[in-house]
């Protein structure tokens, strides 16, 4: 072998403890970036719903459940469409209050 690669690789060697440092540094990033996802709230995507206030969503309650009306009379009467009201009655945190 020769003394110019041996030098060369004794250089490719001082690369690789860069690298390896490198990936340490990634590594840690990567747990702080997994800490911040697993501590901040899931947020919905896409657009916010403007429909399920509290005080429509207890008159739909009321009109569906107490009066015996449909989905579609209800969401007439409400004004949102009947997939909303159905949206707003399955919804799995409705705490029902009658």
């Amino acid at each position: 072998m020769s003394e110019s690669s041996d030098i060369e690789d004794m250089e490719l060697l001082d690369g690789l403890d860069d690298l390896s440092s490198l990936d340490d540094e990634l590594e840690g990033e990567d747990a702080v970036l997994k800490e911040r996802a697993a501590s901040s709230p899931k947020k919905r995507k896409g657009r916010p719903r403007k429909g399920a206030n509290e005080q429509r969503l207890s008159e739909v309650v009321r009109l569906y459940f107490l009066e015996k009306m449909s989905m579609r009379q209800v969401a007439d009467i409400v004004g949102v469409s009947h997939m909303s009201v159905y949206r707003m009655l399955t919804d799995p945190n409705l705490e029902l209050l009658i």
